[in-house]
């Protein structure tokens, strides 16, 4: 302060990672199917079976989880069943809500 001024800054660099598959939060985004995750189910899944049939009238092959995973008619994803599965962290990825570089400066006179 001996000239009647003063400066400073920073600066940080951030790498975060999270789940969210939208970063657009907003009720539209939700509403519209966008903010939601791919796979939310966290847990050991059940033995389930596809009966095989998809709602517009075809036929589909079906199957069960009982010894690996598969594809349900419907498109879902059925994950082997008494294995841990983890669905949220299919999203896993670089935060959309974290500023990679940031630099701020300030000064006051």
């Amino acid at each position: 302060m001996s000239h009647r001024f003063t400066v400073g800054g920073s600066y940080s660099y951030v790498s975060e990672k999270d789940d969210a598959l939208n970063s657009n939060l907003s009720t539209g985004a939700i509403l519209g199917n966008n903010g939601f995750p791919t796979d939310s189910f966290v847990g050991v899944p059940p033995v389930v079976t596809d009966p095989g049939n998809i709602p517009q009238g075809g036929t589909c092959p079906g199957g069960t989880n009982a010894t690996s995973s598969f594809f349900a008619c419907n498109g879902n994803f059925v994950p082997k069943a008494g294995v841990f599965y983890n669905g949220a962290t299919l999203d896993n990825g670089p935060s959309d809500f974290a500023l990679r570089h940031t630099f701020e400066m300030h000064g006051m006179v």
